[in-house]
């Protein structure tokens, strides 16, 4: 997977190069899961795209991989898909009405 500057990645592209990865080292999911510390269930709904991935395990991707380069760029690339996810939840609503609007815009962000 190549990216460029302008390009935008998301969620889904992170299970494609989860798998890639850890397919590249030779690893089962189990002994991957062990190497980044999570369990090998973990990794199964990472790579199927049924789960997002951590702060903390991206950061343990990067910790325990032997990464290139490029390697590099990506996880850097969905910490900021991270961070910029948390960015979006730091409202705090003043009224019931204003509530409903972010849980609304939350739930059609999600659908997407």
């Amino acid at each position: 997977m190549r990216t460029t500057p302008n390009q935008r990645i998301s969620w889904q592209d992170f299970g494609f190069f989860l798998g890639q990865l850890r397919r590249r080292r030779g690893l089962s999911q189990q002994r991957f899961a062990d190497a980044v510390g999570c369990n090998r269930i973990t990794i199964w709904k990472l790579e199927k795209g049924r789960s997002k991935p951590s702060q903390l395990l991206l950061h343990n991707l990067a910790r325990s991989c032997a990464l290139t380069e490029q390697e590099e760029r990506m996880i850097e690339a969905f910490e900021q898909l991270h961070e910029s996810h948390l960015a979006s939840y730091d409202l705090i609503p003043s009224s019931p009405e204003t509530c409903l609007a972010v849980t609304s815009e939350v739930t059609q962000r999600h659908q997407r």
